[in-house]
């Protein structure tokens, strides 16, 4: 019983040391707000070779927006009116994979938002000017597939692959009877996040190898408690 729970304490220890050795690392970037529409890229690092073994990759998309809308009421009467702005972000890449994956989510991320008079009318003749802005990010992305793209994120330490996105943006105007005239300043800007998941296959920290030791030493030392015994 005492050999079985020493070299249960040693599996245990062992254990430990290989969890320690998991691990996740991000890269991240943000461009500044440009006049629609406009096209960004950005760099991100792939996963250095040197740190283990890669086991998963992810992404979040994010993106702002900032728009002044102006509706002009052109009729001789009040007219009840809104309008909604949108902005589309459409991604690419640089790596063939990723980018035919990312051609089946396009457009990846959707902003809005909403313009309306406080009582809801804009008055014969009068202009109503609204701004607001928006910002927004998707879900943590890891499209079915990716695992067999694996390798295109590997490389060494600083080397980079590229991701871009295109915006397309609108305008929609509820209501006015056709008496509306609208028009639109946009800005808005894209980002994005790769997270790697590894394995470590580094020489185990020490910690890890105080461990190891310890299961050892104790493994040992009920051996020779059994050997003194008989």
């Amino acid at each position: 019983m005492k050999r079985l729970s020493a070299f249960s304490t040693l599996i245990g220890a062992l254990t430990l040391a290989s969890a320690a050795q998991a691990g996740t690392i991000s890269y991240y970037f943000n461009n500044p707000l440009a006049d629609t529409e406009f096209t960004q890229t950005g760099s991100l690092n792939l996963f250095d070779t040197t740190l283990g073994r890669l086991t998963g990759v992810s992404f979040i998309f994010n993106g702002a927006m900032t728009t002044t809308i102006s509706l002009t009421n052109l009729s001789n009467t009040n007219q009840r009116a809104s309008a909604k702005s949108t902005m589309d972000l459409f991604y690419h890449s640089d790596l063939a994979g990723l980018d035919a994956l990312l051609d089946t989510r396009n457009p990846v991320l959707s902003l809005s938002t909403d313009s309306r008079p406080v009582d809801g009318s804009i008055a014969a003749k009068a202009t109503f000017v609204d701004s607001k802005s928006a910002e927004g990010q998707s879900d943590p992305w890891s499209p079915n597939g990716m695992d067999a793209l694996l390798a295109s994120f590997q490389g060494y330490e600083g080397q980079k692959f590229k991701l871009s996105c295109t915006s397309e943006s609108g305008l929609t105007v509820i209501g006015g009877g056709g008496q509306i005239a609208a028009k639109q300043a946009n800005q808005g800007s894209c980002g994005a996040r790769v997270t790697y998941t590894y394995d470590n296959n580094k020489v185990p920290e020490p910690a890890s190898l105080a461990l190891f030791g310890l299961a050892a030493s104790t493994a040992c030392l009920a051996g020779r408690r059994r050997r003194a015994k008989a």
